[in-house]
C-alpha cells in the first residue's frame, strides 16, 4: 500500500463497509471520503477521526508506520481473529502486524502487562448491547481464573467466543451472554473450554 488512499481503501474493504457508511459513521461528507480515496487530497484533516475509527495510527495512514511516544505501547491487533459473541467461530488467522496504540497508564489502571496484552474483533450480536458486531477488545492472556460476571475469550470446543461465565461447581461453568432473550445461558464442562483472557477494554462502533 504505497499511499494513505490505499490504506483507507483497503480498510475500507477489509472492515466490509462503503464509502458512503465510513462517511455517516466519521461525521463527514461522503464528498470528502471520496476526494481522500480517490487521493486528490493528501493530507486530509479528518485523518484522526479516521483512525481513530479503525483503531489505526495517523502516522500509519499517511506513511505507513507508527511512531509511539515513551509513555505508549503498541498492542498486536488480530484483525482476523473474531471472537465470536453469538454462537461460535472459528476464524483464526496469522498475526498480519497490526497493533492498536495504548498508553502505559491505561494498561496498568487494567493491571495488566503490555506482554499479555492483545486485541481482537468481535462477531455477533449476542453480547449486545455492551459489545456491538465489529467491536474491537482487548484482552488479557494472563487472566484465565474465572471471577464470576466477568468477560472473557474461551475457544468452546473449537469456537471462539466472548462471553460472561459463572463458575457453577468445581468442573462446570455457566456461560452467559447480554443478549439473553436470544441467547440462553449454558453450562458447560471445564474440560471442553480453554480460557484464552480475560476481557479488559473495549472499543465500539455507534
Amino acid at each position: 500500500m504505497k499511499d494513505t488512499a490505499d490504506r483507507i481503501n483497503h480498510l475500507i474493504e477489509e472492515r466490509k463497509i462503503s464509502q458512503e457508511i465510513l462517511a455517516a459513521d466519521v461525521g463527514i461528507s461522503q464528498a470528502a471520503i471520496s476526494k481522500i480515496c480517490q487521493g486528490r487530497t493528501k493530507r486530509s484533516r479528518f485523518l484522526p477521526q479516521i483512525a481513530e475509527y479503525f483503531s489505526v495510527a495517523e502516522n500509519w495512514l499517511l506513511f505507513g508506520e507508527e511512531t509511539i511516544d515513551e509513555d505508549e505501547v503498541l498492542v498486536p491487533f488480530y484483525k482476523d481473529v473474531q471472537l465470536s459473541a453469538g454462537y461460535g467461530a472459528s476464524e483464526f488467522d496469522d498475526y498480519e502486524g497490526r497493533t492498536i496504540r495504548f498508553t502505559l497508564d491505561t494498561l496498568r489502571e487494567a493491571n495488566v502487562t503490555p506482554k499479555d496484552a492483545i486485541c481482537v474483533t468481535v462477531k455477533g450480536d449476542s453480547m449486545e448491547p455492551v459489545f456491538k458486531n465489529g467491536s474491537t477488545v482487548g484482552i488479557d492472556l494472563s487472566r484465565k481464573k474465572i471471577i464470576d460476571g466477568d468477560v472473557y475469550a474461551i475457544n468452546n470446543d473449537g469456537l471462539l467466543q466472548m462471553k460472561r461465565l459463572k463458575q457453577k461447581t468445581g468442573s462446570v461453568i455457566t456461560v452467559e451472554s447480554y443478549n439473553r432473550e436470544e441467547y440462553p445461558a449454558f453450562d458447560v464442562s471445564l474440560e471442553q473450554v480453554e480460557v484464552i483472557g480475560r476481557v479488559f477494554w473495549y472499543s465500539t462502533v455507534m
